[in-house]
């Protein structure tokens, strides 16, 4: 899966987080897919969870019913306006770099362990890595990409993708 494919992906998984981000392309490579889809995960949890109610109160049939919507559809409305707004996305000195605005302390926690987990995952392919600044540049990679990219000057994590 390409990078866009990957926006593409998180948009119809997160709608509520995607639609306020002012991120167009995230500029890392497919092993820390999972990273950032954990993040949206994480960030998301409660806003699926009682959106995932309302279907079952589409059609109240009891006034009970139609106000349990009606607090629904509030919270998820409150909730929707806390999430954080990606503003960029992207590897910098061999890691994760998430940005964003309108985070608050448990949001910023949430990126903190994204940005972190991707010291040790391959950017490449998501396996077990460790940082390399084989050529001068910085990245995590795993055994095997590390030995890929010190015997090929071109080596690129995205070849391929």
């Amino acid at each position: 899966m390409d990078q866009e494919q990957f926006f593409e992906e998180l948009a119809k998984k997160y709608p509520a987080l995607m639609k306020k981000s002012l991120v167009k392309y995230i500029g890392v490579g497919p092993g820390w897919y999972k990273i950032i889809d954990d993040l949206c995960a994480n960030l998301c949890a409660k806003y699926l969870e009682l959106e995932a109610k309302l279907p079952a109160l589409s059609k109240p049939t009891t006034i009970e019913e139609e106000i349990l919507k009606k607090e629904i559809e509030q919270e998820l409305s409150k909730l929707e306006e806390n999430l954080p707004a990606f503003t960029d996305i992207k590897e910098k000195f061999g890691t994760l770099r998430v940005y964003c605005m309108y985070g608050d302390d448990t949001a910023y926690d949430f990126i903190d362990i994204a940005e972190n987990s991707s010291r040790a995952i391959c950017e490449k392919c998501g396996r077990p890595g460790i940082l390399d600044d084989t050529h001068g540049w910085t990245k995590v990679l795993c055994e095997l990409h590390r030995k890929e990219r010190k015997s090929d000057p071109t080596f690129s994590i995205y070849k391929d993708f």
